[in-house]
């Protein structure tokens, strides 16, 4: 019921400023998430956008653009040189880091503590001198394996030498400096698991191999597929390392996308043929994210409840 107390044009200034209010409480979140969104636009969609049009200034549009890239046998061998490097190198990284989470995950506070920091080092050092470091260990005749096959009567390996192996001994180093986050990310999964799970899975006879594989892995497979992902994308912007060792070399054997799309771009000139490897180097990452959330969202489910 309507105060009739109050003048007229008050009373009918009211609901106008109740619908006021309402229209910007709706618009109060969209001013929050604002800043982000502008960023998100200048540094990620944009870019995105330019590079495309970029690849679509090539003689005969975008399409020839790719059309070409693809018949390019440099870029096809350094696809699947890229294509190689992330399984040779973020599987044993995530193998690797696993088990060693669950070695130290059981093991005294500050021998635990010793043993993260050791295989945390890594993570502490600049890429360019972690690279420095192993080109000196796999370089020939004075390097540390030249040494050690020359001790033991074996030929020297020369791994940055052959085609064969040189992509081989790029993914060791990319294991390195990977494990380290790879670790510390496990061994923060395996301590949320509940004390009283594991304790009544051994009261009930499982052994170590039967709780993991029973207990440990299911609970963790978010974390599983958190580090793939991370790993996948780290392995995939690799150049540093190619810059310091190989510089794509030998005969393309390490010419990954990313040090193949600098050298078309700035050595070569071709910037829409850089352009183009460009997306193709957008499209994977999109992928392997892609990858990630269709999984996350098939194991917890969406929203509304739906698996």
């Amino acid at each position: 019921m309507a105060d009739l107390s109050r003048p007229l044009s008050r009373r009918a200034a009211l609901p106008a400023a109740s619908a006021g209010a309402a229209f910007w409480r709706r618009l109060f979140p969209y001013a929050l998430i604002a800043p982000a969104l502008f960023f998100v636009a200048v540094f990620s969609t944009y870019p995105v956008l330019k590079t495309l049009l970029l690849a679509g200034t090539a003689e005969g549009g975008i399409g020839r653009a790719f059309g070409d890239l693809w018949r390019d046998p440099v870029f096809r061998l350094s696809l699947g040189a890229t294509l190689r490097f992330l399984a040779y190198s973020s599987l044993p990284a995530m193998a690797i880091a696993f088990f060693l989470a669950l070695w130290i995950h059981g093991r005294p506070g500050r021998f635990r503590r010793a043993l993260e920091g050791v295989w945390v080092l890594p993570l502490a050092l600049p890429v360019v001198s972690a690279a420095a470091i192993w080109l000196f260990m796999f370089t020939p005749q004075y390097g540390l394996l030249a040494v050690l096959a020359d001790r033991l009567g074996l030929t020297d390996p020369a791994l940055l030498r052959r085609p064969e192996t040189a992509l081989w001994a790029l993914a060791v180093v990319e294991v390195w400096r990977e494990m380290g986050f790879n670790l510390l990310v496990f061994l923060a999964g395996l301590s949320t698991i509940p004390r009283d799970v594991e304790e009544a899975a051994r009261l009930d006879g499982a052994g170590e191999g039967r709780l993991t594989l029973m207990i440990r892995l299911p609970l963790l497979w978010p974390t599983i597929i958190f580090v793939g992902t991370v790993s996948l994308l780290h392995a995939l912007s690799t150049i540093d390392p190619i810059f310091v060792m190989t510089q794509g070399g030998p005969n393309n054997a390490t010419n990954l996308l990313l040090y193949q799309m600098y050298l078309t771009a700035f050595f070569y000139g071709d910037w829409p043929r850089a352009a183009a490897t460009a997306a193709v180097f957008l499209g994977l990452a999109g992928l392997i994210a892609g990858v990630q959330v269709y999984g996350l969202e098939r194991l917890f489910g969406r929203d509304d409840g739906v698996a």
